[in-house]
Order: C-alpha cells, then sequence, then structure tokens
C-alpha cells in the first residue's frame, strides 16, 4: 500500500503498518503508530509520540520533538534531529547503526551517547552549538569523514583521533581548546581543517600549520 499526501488522514493514532510506503513531505504528529518494513520518502515529522518504526527505510527523516519512541534496524541515509526537543538525552531512542548523515547540532548534547557511538556506519557527524568537553567517544565511529563540532567546550583533541583515517573535515571553531596533537597530521586524508576562536597561542599555531601539507588550515 502507498500512502500520498492524498491519503494522510490513513495515519490515525494507534495504527499499525507493515510493508508500506510514504510518500509524504510532512506531518504534524504521528501517535501510537508502528511501522515495519516501511519505506518513506524524505519526510519532516513534527512530534513524535509512543512509536515505533522497525526496518524502515528513510532517505531523510526530520523529527523536531520525540518521546517514547523507538528506531530500530533499517536504513537512514540522513538523520536531523537539531533543536530536538526530547526528554531522553541518552538518544536511547536510536538503536540503528545504519545512519549514514547525522545532526544532533543545538541538541543540548553534554557527553557522547552510548548509542550514538555504536552508529559505526555514519560517515557525516554534526554535533555543533552543543556542551561537550571530551569528544574521545567520538574516535570509535572510523567511518566519519565530516565532523562538526564548533561552538562547544571542548579542551583537547585525543590523540586516539587517528583512528578516524577517512575523515576529510574537522571543525572545531569556537572551542577551549589549547594545544594541537602532533597526531592530528596523521590524518592523510583531511583536506579541511578549521580552530578559529580557540585558546592556541600564537607559537603553537604555527607548528601546527607544520603537521599538514595537503590540508587547508584555518587557526
Amino acid at each position: 500500500m502507498t500512502i500520498s499526501n492524498k491519503t494522510l488522514n490513513q495515519i490515525n493514532p494507534g495504527t499499525k503498518y507493515a510493508n508500506c510506503t510514504f510518500e509524504l513531505e510532512f506531518v504534524e504528529h504521528v501517535k501510537g503508530n508502528s511501522f515495519l518494513n516501511c519505506k518513506f520518502s524524505s519526510i519532516c515529522m513534527e512530534m513524535v509520540e509512543n512509536c515505533r518504526f522497525m526496518n524502515c527505510s528513510f532517505p531523510e527523516l526530520i523529527i523536531e520533538e520525540i518521546e517514547k519512541t523507538t528506531i530500530k534496524g533499517g536504513y537512514i541515509q540522513c538523520l536531523r534531529l537539531s533543536n530536538l526537543m526530547t526528554s531522553d538525552r541518552e538518544f536511547n531512542f536510536l538503536q540503528t547503526d545504519n545512519a549514514k548523515e547525522l545532526h544532533l547540532d543545538a541538541c543540548e548534547i553534554n557527553k557522547i551517547p552510548p548509542s550514538l557511538s555504536q552508529m559505526k556506519n555514519v560517515m557525516v557527524l554534526d554535533l555543533s552549538q552543543n556542551e561537550m568537553t571530551n569528544i574521545t567517544e567520538i574516535t570509535k565511529l572510523v567511518n566519519l569523514k565530516e565532523l562538526h563540532l564548533n561552538n562547544n567546550h571542548i579542551r583537547e583533541i585525543p590523540t586516539s583521533i587517528t583512528k578516524l583515517q577517512k575523515l576529510t573535515t574537522l571543525i572545531l571553531d569556537n572551542n577551549n581548546i589549547k594545544d594541537v596533537p602532533a597526531e592530528l597530521g596523521q590524518l592523510q586524508n583531511l583536506t579541511q581543517l578549521s580552530l578559529l576562536n580557540n585558546n592556541i597561542d600564537k607559537d603553537k599555531q604555527s607548528k601546527t600549520l607544520e603537521f599538514f601539507t595537503n590540508c587547508d588550515v584555518k587557526i
């Protein structure tokens, strides 16, 4: 069954769906629903409450508010949870390791949620405008290509950053970083590094530039 904007009234609270295709761009409130093996087009859900998404696929999923919900398995090309309103600050509702691009900017995150450190397939991660001081757990995400951590309270770059050998873009502007480890220069695929508005003194800034030959460094 295909459900489009013309049949939006079919998504009633408490309805269970299996093997359905949803061609919807926006849903205001999804409540008490169960979705199994469903396919969605790019969609924005304003409020998701007491729902289960099991083995569903999304090219892009935007959620503004979520409570008592599970997203398990399936495939998500891009998951946008920017400015997310939720009481679950551990993000336990995310039980999938098949998200490729994840935006959790401005979500009041002060440490890496355990659910996030298990998402080994994520390639683009945006955790900007949060409250983090330590980013060691992020270095478990070895498939990362883009990492945006600007506007946090990060104090240091862990030497374990060398695990992220696929990384091409690293944005660390507006943090509390005082030093840059030489190990950062071992990221051979890094082409963009931004460390603007940190606490790195001029001598260390000059030394940092020596670590890189093929990377655009802003410091």
